[in-house]
């Protein structure tokens, strides 16, 4: 359901935006605003088609067509991505996706045609499924709303009564609002590109810390990951509510600027028209193969790409002069020989796991692990998420300064080996412990041990040990064990 959360979402961030200019007086603001939340978060049961087009100064980048019905725990959507190409072909991309009340969907992608995929998700009864952090940005726009009649000017807004329908006609400008309701957008911009594309919007703060906007593979990708402000140019937005309060339709133009990290400048317009219909009468039909003309990938003979991780570590030939994270393991005191792991943190890299499709797979801890569903959120892409963090199958992937993908379980990385070898303890060798041994508790700067009191160590039974994914080593230039350093982690 992701794609219709970020339709949703982007839609709700104007809204956020605008709310404040939403009335001339409390009554039609307050009964626009509840009848928009009531819609996103309360509506069991209902169906939402709309289409909305985007544009970066004047020039169109993406189409959104859009139909979905919710029936209870049930939903469909079906999602058009229309995008201009350089050679003026219109690329052609989106899904069908049906959820059932058991938490299964079934995927139907444009690329593969004639196939279906089974995931699995979490169950949801609503449009957007609420969140503490999403609570707190609705909020805030009621208080706009609230506020509505000290700063408008009257003409902002007229509202029309005809045949039992109600039209809210909205018509403002940026310098007709407070600085609070273009942070609204903002905080909601941070929020979507946060929750649904996983990008760290707070990151963009730092100069730099974003590619430049042409380095970007979309135009979406760097509007999103890049724009570290939004400001409101302009809004005229028709909404329209039947007897009970309900919105049928909205309809209108937005036009805003986004502030790059760079500090440049880019204008940006979205059109969309959006109809809800079938206000507890929308039904949802058990998925069936044979009404989509359809068989499972897997029995069609089609299989996704397999991806698998990629590691920059020392060569097992030559240890010289490198370092490396490490277990370290038997220490035999007769011959005076320990047993060293040299282990590394898998990585993926960036462009291999922003490619992944439910019906890829992924090989990570030794396994292959084969995707059924990706989400984003909580700052990880989350392959095959579960009812619990870290369940069976689960794979939470976290960026990494370099920009590439890592996973990780219990707050730890999934470590691979990269060699196992046996050295002697040189009497050169030096022993910097970061811990204090007998709580595990963090030094701030370590206590250095000579070889003899390292092999005591070794020794020990009660000692927090060197296998916790906790230790360094360093060879020297004739590739000895040269340094060994133990550092903090919570679990040891």
């Amino acid at each position: 359901m992701h794609c219709v959360k970020k339709f949703c979402i982007f839609v709700l961030a104007v809204f956020l935006c605008c709310a404040a200019a939403f009335a001339e007086t409390q009554s039609p603001a307050a009964d626009l605003w509840n009848s928009g939340c009531d819609l996103l978060f309360h509506t069991s049961n209902v169906t939402v088609s709309g289409e909305a087009s985007f544009s970066l100064e004047g020039k169109l980048f993406k189409t959104a067509k859009l139909h979905y019905i919710q029936d209870g725990f049930r939903s469909f959507y079906d999602l058009t991505l229309l995008t201009p190409r350089i050679n003026g072909d219109i690329q052609e991309t989106g899904w069908t996706i049906i959820a059932d009340e058991e938490g299964y969907r079934y995927i139907m992608e444009a690329y593969t045609p004639g196939v279906y995929h089974i995931g699995t998700g979490r169950n949801n009864d609503a449009l957007l499924r609420r969140t503490v952090r999403l609570d707190a940005l609705t909020d805030l726009g009621g208080l706009l709303v609230a506020q509505a009649d000290t700063f408008l000017p009257d003409e902002a807004v007229t509202v029309a009564e005809e045949n039992g329908l109600r039209t809210v006609h909205l018509a403002v400008k940026a310098d007709q609002l407070p600085d609070i309701a273009l942070s609204a957008l903002n905080l909601a911009a941070g929020y979507l590109s946060d929750r649904w594309f996983s990008f760290g919007y707070d990151r963009t703060r730092q100069e730099g810390d974003s590619p430049a906007f042409d380095n970007y593979v979309t135009v979406t990708e760097a509007l999103t990951d890049g724009t570290v402000c939004w400001t409101l140019r302009d809004a005229d937005v028709v909404f329209t509510l039947d007897s009970q309060n309900r919105l049928t339709s909205a309809k209108g133009t937005v036009r805003a600027d986004s502030v790059f990290w760079d500090q440049s400048v880019r204008q940006v317009e979205m059109h969309f028209e959006l109809a809800m219909s079938d206000y507890g009468a929308s039904q949802v039909k058990t998925f069936d193969p044979a009404d989509y003309n359809v068989v499972l990938a897997d029995e069609a003979g089609i299989f996704g790409k397999t991806i698998s991780p990629i590691t920059v570590v020392p060569s097992a030939e030559d240890f010289s002069l490198c370092a490396s994270y490490a277990r370290l393991h038997d220490y035999d005191p007769d011959t005076n020989m320990l047993e060293i792991e040299l282990i590394a943190p898998e990585v993926f890299e960036r462009k291999d796991v922003e490619s992944l499709s439910v019906g890829d797979s992924i090989v990570t801890g030794g396994q292959t692990v084969l995707i059924s569903s990706i989400s984003q959120e909580y700052g990880y892409i989350i392959l095959n998420q579960g009812d619990f963090e870290f369940s069976d199958e689960s794979v939470w992937l976290t960026e990494d300064t370099d920009g590439n993908y890592r996973p990780v379980i219990y707050e730890d990385f999934v470590w691979t080996e990269v060699a196992r070898i046996e050295l002697p303890i040189t009497d050169k060798l030096l022993f910097l412990d970061l811990i204090v041994p007998e709580s595990g508790e963090m030094l701030e700067t370590p206590t250095v041990h000579p070889a003899s009191e390292f092999k005591q160590f070794l020794a020990k039974e009660d000692d927090p040990g060197f296998t916790a994914n906790n230790t360094m080593v360093a060879f020297d230039q004739d590739g000895a064990l040269a340094i060994v350093e133990r550092f903090y982690v919570p679990w040891q």
